[in-house]
């Protein structure tokens, strides 16, 4: 019997789980790719990197509170994120 045929009620709980939020094709290539692997997923989706674009983007002097709020991040790194990159010019 094929992966595909099987049904999420028989998977471990973490593998039902997954497939309950991302579908179960998707857990199945998840499963595939890493079984047995350990992941750690980091609690912030956006890199250090993407945070600065992102923030270089949007900051217009005045507005760190609304970047902090739509992104997860405290209004003190939005603000240090904003520092650093004016004391680098």
């Amino acid at each position: 019997m094929a992966l595909e045929q099987t049904h999420p009620s028989d998977w471990n709980k973490i593998y039902m789980e997954l497939a309950s939020l991302i579908g179960k094709e998707n857990t199945i290539l998840l499963y595939t790719h890493y079984k047995g692997a350990y992941i750690n997923f980091p609690m912030r989706l956006l890199s250090k990197e993407g945070l600065q674009r992102i923030v270089y983007s949007e900051f217009n002097g005045n507005n760190s509170r609304d970047i902090a709020k739509k992104y997860g991040y405290s209004v003190r790194h939005i603000n240090r994120v904003v520092q650093e990159k004016s004391s680098s010019k």
